[in-house]
């Protein structure tokens, strides 16, 4: 059985095969050598793998078409794989996901950044990256000489958590003060219409004790006025709280669904 390896390389040389200094040349005896062992072969005029005449020799195009190929599908794999890695080892450079990438506790030259309790917000998680190493390069640098190692994941979560606590606290705060504001214009607005009846009570009041009845159909218009003005008033409040109302509810049933979406990804994800 022919191995992979054995294709891709000069029989001779063990060198790749690639397009431009290795190229494949192929013998009449259909073996193929790079041109630079070619090259020498063809002084003897014999293959130098089954020692047949070599005849005639040329490039093997579509055997360097194949490794190209092969190479583009290495190259978009890996690329595939790095997608769904999470972090580099710092040592080897390698992708590995995060619950693979361990820390030396013996090592690490500031031992307050494995101290979960002392995390405090919009920590950098550079520092915990920078640490980090695979499981391989533990063993072999560290482990190997009784140092204590401990899982990189729940450091750098702590970090990030604490990151986004943040962010979630700002956008909270915004939150709470949109209700706030809310409710101080509702309560003014109470206390706006309760003043207004207030008035029309004292002018009422005014129009039963008028000496004259001039003066009493006077104030009566008065607050007939007022009243209508402050029916109109409340008529456009009350619409405009209306359709404020009918958007608010679409956006609380909208909110609701999003929260249950939310549950079920952290119990998914969890």
């Amino acid at each position: 059985m022919v191995d992979e390896e054995e294709v891709a390389q000069c029989p001779i040389c063990f060198e790749n095969f690639d397009s431009e200094r290795f190229v494949p040349m192929i013998f009449t005896c259909g073996h193929n050598i790079c041109q630079q062992c070619s090259d020498r072969a063809a002084q003897m005029q014999q293959c130098p793998v089954c020692r047949k005449p070599i005849g005639a020799r040329n490039r093997n195009f579509q055997l360097i078409d194949t490794l190209k190929l092969v190479e583009n599908l290495k190259l978009k794999n890996q690329e595939l794989l790095n997608k769904k890695l999470d972090y580099k080892c710092s040592l080897c450079q390698k992708w590995e996901l995060e619950e693979n990438l361990v820390i030396c506790k013996t090592c690490v030259i500031d031992p307050n950044i494995l101290d979960l309790q002392a995390v405090s917000r919009n920590e950098n998680t550079t520092q915990v990256l920078e640490v980090s190493m695979c499981s391989t390069c533990a063993y072999q640098m560290h482990i190997k000489k009784k140092h204590e190692i401990v899982d990189m994941f729940p450091i750098l979560s702590a970090y990030q958590f604490s990151n986004h606590l943040s962010t979630l606290e700002a956008i909270r705060g915004c939150f709470d003060s949109s209700v706030q504001e809310c409710n101080q214009t509702m309560q003014n607005f109470n206390e706006t219409m309760c003043g207004i009846s207030g008035e029309f009570e004292k002018m009422l009041e005014l129009a039963r004790k008028s000496k004259s009845t001039k003066m009493q159909n006077e104030v009566i218009r008065k607050i007939e006025t007022e009243m209508e003005q402050a029916k109109l008033l409340s008529l456009e409040v009350t619409q405009k709280i209306r359709e404020d109302s009918d958007e608010m509810l679409k956006l609380v049933e909208k909110i609701e669904l999003e929260k249950v979406a939310d549950e079920q990804f952290c119990f998914e994800v969890l």
